[in-house]
């Protein structure tokens, strides 16, 4: 006597055995692969786009709202899913509806499971429904609390708009690759600079040393008592206080009883180079901050080449056509040619000739 399924009288065949007495299809009916054990309830932070999951905010500033929300989805549905054989599933994301997240009533989803020990597949599409809440530093944010602030300011009194879009991009490019949303942080400008008000005092000492690196900036940090939590400690908030030295790439400067010119930023160390030897130095922002500083900018004066004669040169001012004598440098000097020097200390000091210095103007 044959076999046959209980329900519907279908004979078990090689390629669809019986499932505990049922045919594949009629087991399947009453012992689905795609059953949740509770609907999922994700939260979504309106402002970066962070779920909460596992009892904590996730950020994932490098994705696309669609990497980000098919992350999501997988984290979500693969707890809940509770096969009734082992099974392995896929789970798709229907394309996000256009306009801001925030209207976004939920989710579609298409889920679809392989039986592992049958020919068997099933698929099903479900709506998960979606909340929004604020992320715990988009609360701050918005609640206007912050446990650190960074004070950039200059020596000058005056930020110059193309050096804060720099550091604003220099900050937005860390926040990223700590994967943190730039709502963490509040800029607003001041007199003489520019303040970052930063909800997390770690993400605060964070870029007080990058920003203090790559910009070359002095930096000093205070500490204040702003109030008391609920169980008598102190709340306190640093202040990290960033400063540009009065001396900047591309200044020339007297140094040790010699011109220099400053030619880059190095590792938060500025680079400074003598302009007859070219013999280089490099300076922590604090040890140019304090140098008695005699500028020379405005020395910088354009010369010709009249003559060359034994060890003498003969230079012609392009200002007033004055000429000058000096010792023939250790250098080609072509007639007619045209050079950079200064008048300084009762004499023409030429400026040496070296391209990497464009090259270290160029890599502030």
């Amino acid at each position: 006597m044959t076999h046959q399924c209980p329900k519907c009288g279908k004979a078990p065949t090689k390629a669809h055995p019986f499932v505990d007495g049922f045919c594949t299809t009629c087991y399947f009916e009453q012992h689905p692969l795609i059953a949740l054990r509770r609907s999922p309830e994700p939260r979504i932070c309106p402002r970066c786009n962070a779920y909460f999951l596992k009892r904590q905010w996730v950020h994932q500033m490098n994705q696309t709202n669609e990497e980000h929300f098919q992350e999501l989805i997988h984290a979500l549905l693969d707890p809940l899913l509770a096969p009734s054989q082992p099974a392995s599933f896929e789970v798709h994301l229907h394309e996000l509806p256009e306009g801001p997240l925030s209207k976004l009533k939920e989710l579609s989803v298409e889920i679809i499971a392989h039986a592992n020990d049958f020919t068997y597949t099933e698929q099903k599409d479900i709506a998960i429904p979606v909340s929004f809440t604020l992320c715990n530093q988009c609360q701050q944010t918005a609640g206007g609390y912050f446990e650190a602030v960074l004070q950039i300011r200059s020596a000058t009194g005056k930020i110059a708009p193309e050096r804060i879009d720099q550091i604003v991009e220099f900050v937005n490019q860390r926040l990223l690759a700590q994967n943190l949303p730039s709502s963490t942080l509040k800029l607003s400008e001041t007199r003489g600079g520019f303040d970052i008000k930063c909800t997390s005092g770690r993400i605060c000492r964070f870029l007080a040393k990058n920003l203090a690196e790559q910009f070359g900036l002095t930096q000093k940090v205070a500490t204040k008592v702003v109030g008391r939590t609920r169980d008598g400690k102190n709340l306190q908030r640093d202040t990290y206080s960033l400063r540009f030295p009065l001396i900047q790439v591309g200044d020339m400067i007297a140094y040790k009883e010699n011109p220099f010119l400053v030619t880059g930023l190095r590792n938060g160390r500025y680079i400074l180079t003598n302009v007859e030897s070219s013999h280089r130095e490099s300076l922590s922002p604090k040890e140019l901050s304090e140098i008695d500083v005699e500028f020379l900018n405005d020395e910088i004066q354009t010369f010709q080449v009249i003559s060359v004669e034994g060890d003498v040169v003969q230079l012609m001012s392009h200002e007033d056509y004055s000429l000058y004598d000096i010792p023939r440098p250790n250098r080609e000097m072509i007639i007619g040619s045209l050079v950079s020097a200064i008048e300084w200390k009762n004499r023409i000091v030429l400026i040496a000739e070296d391209e990497d210095w464009a090259v270290e103007k160029g890599s502030e």
